[in-house]
Parts: C-alpha cells; structure tokens; sequence
C-alpha cells in the first residue's frame, strides 16, 4: 500500500521512506507530519475509511498535556490551526479516519481507535554480548546528538562539568574515537556533537554504541526520535521518565529513566547498579520489536487490518 502525503508537494517524514509500499493494508493510508508552508493536498477529499499515521512533532519547548487529536484539539496548538494545517484538520474533522497512528502518544489518551506510533528501527543487527563482554566495555556513557533540542545541548555541557569535578576527559569529535581509547585510560565517556550538515551513516555510531554500557536518547523537536530505535540495538537505553505511550514498552525493567535536570545523578546511580546487563539484555529484546520488517508484519499490519 502506497502512503499519501498530508502535503500537496509530498514534503515528510522520513519514516515515509521506511514505510511507503510495505505496508498491506485493507486501507488507504494518510500519513501526517510537520513542514513549513504546509499546503493540503487536496486528493485527499475523495478518500474515506483510511488509517492516519501522524508523526507530527511540537517542538522541543512545547509540554504536551493533552495528546494532539487530528480534528478534535488542534486549537491548541497555534503551529498546526492556521493556513492549510486548519484545512486538514477540518478534513480530519468531516472524515475521521479508522485508526489513529501517533508518535507523540500519551499514555492516558491510548484507545481502540488511537494507538502509538514509532520510528522503525534500520540500522544493522548486532549480537549480544556475554555479561563479561557487557562489563568489561570500554565506555560507560555514549551520546550523539543535534541540536533539534536545547536540552542536549545543555546535557552535553552537564557531561563536561562532570567531567572536570570528578577528574575525567570525555570524547567530543569522532575522528578522536580510535586515539581516544589509546591514549584516555580512566573513566570513558563519549557526546558527540553531529549536526544535520555533517551526518555520520548510523551503522558507524551503532558499532560505538555497542562500546558502552549506557546510551543516552533525549528529545527532539518531538520527544521520539530515532535515537530510541537505535540506542537499545546494542547498549543500554537512557531517556527522561516519561508518560508515553510505545508500541512496544520502554519501562523499569528494560531501559534507564532519568528525571529531566537531574541526568548526570540518574546515570551515575545506573552505573553503580549491579543488575546492568539484565536490563541490556531485556532491552535489546525488546528493541527487536521494532526492526523495520518485524515492527510493519507484528504491530502496524495487525492494528491496521484487524479495525
């Protein structure tokens, strides 16, 4: 099944490349996500029954106590109720769809018509390490990040101060990786600063991912990223406590949650915790889930065909 963009010039997500034509769906699908100068695309009025998958983000800034309903409370949201975003979402309104996708999903606002909604995983699979393997890593903490958010930033600026209260040197530049572990001896810890300009091919962090104990994961302009379908691959996942909901549950037992302003403590309390490789192993379990081919045959074509 092809996906129909919201945009008439087919501006989107990327997740539109992992899941245009993949998905067998008895349903049109409509897929939704946030660009500048949206312009409806008005094909969409001779479409009903259809399946909404919305990836639409808010902002890094913006606290999100009611999830975003297509049709229902747009008007809360001053970025998506003008111009042609306020033509969808009466469209939404007049014709609402079957089933509802959601990336930035709460947990208390999940029903039979509106379910969570994830980044597909892409990046390789990588094998699981033995308990001694997982312990005698040479990294305690991984991050990659750009600056969609402002918290990374200043998370990344947290990780130096610690560095130089308990006496340590963080790697901050890639091409420094291989020298890095030569010459740094004591504690590890790696924040990498990689903007939208200068992408590194994601298989090329995974394989330092599985380097370290912990992986940081920190929102976006929307608080799911791609960092939570990859960051659990092959180390242990770190994100703020959260009321989303997942597809598949990121909770206790399978990652690491942090309060938001206290990370540095959270991830010192986690490296100090004896039951680690538990966690990574129930985490790159659960991280299977949402290997693309796996995510679309057990979750999206079942939710989408069985409505």
């Amino acid at each position: 099944m092809q996906i129909i963009t919201a945009d008439k010039q087919g501006r989107t997500d990327s997740i539109y490349h992992s899941l245009n034509g993949r998905i067998e769906s008895k349903y049109p699908i409509v897929l939704v996500s946030w660009v500048e100068d949206f312009i409806f695309n008005d094909s969409l009025l001779g479409i009903k029954d259809y399946v909404l998958l919305c990836m639409c983000e808010y902002g890094y800034d913006f606290e999100i106590k009611d999830t975003h309903i297509w049709g229902n409370n747009s008007y809360e949201i001053p970025r998506y109720y003008k111009g042609d975003w306020a033509v969808f979402d009466k469209w939404v309104k007049d014709n609402p769809p079957k089933l509802l996708l959601k990336r930035e999903l709460l947990k208390k606002d999940v029903s039979d018509k509106v379910k969570p909604l994830e980044y597909p995983t892409i990046v390789s699979e990588l094998p699981l390490h033995s308990e001694e393997e997982f312990n005698n890593r040479p990294v305690n903490v991984f991050q990659y990040w750009g600056r969609s958010s402002e918290e990374r930033l200043r998370i990344h600026g947290e990780i130096w101060l610690h560095a130089y209260k308990k006496g340590f040197q963080p790697c901050d530049n890639i091409y420094y990786i291989s020298r890095y572990f030569q010459e740094e001896q004591g504690e590890r810890w790696i924040t990498l600063w990689i903007p939208h300009w200068a992408r590194v091919e994601a298989n090329e962090l995974m394989n330092i991912n599985q380097l370290s104990k912990l992986s940081l994961s920190w929102k976006g302009s929307g608080f799911k990223c791609f960092r939570t379908g990859e960051a659990p691959t092959s180390s242990i996942m770190v994100m703020h406590k959260n009321d989303y909901a997942w597809s598949y549950s990121w909770d206790e037992t399978n990652c690491i949650l942090v309060e938001q302003g206290k990370e540095i403590q959270g991830i010192e309390e986690a490296l100090k915790r004896t039951d680690l490789y538990e966690v990574y192993v129930n985490g790159v379990a659960n991280s299977k889930n949402y290997y693309l081919n796996t995510y679309i045959k057990n979750y999206l074509e079942p939710l989408i065909n069985n409505t």
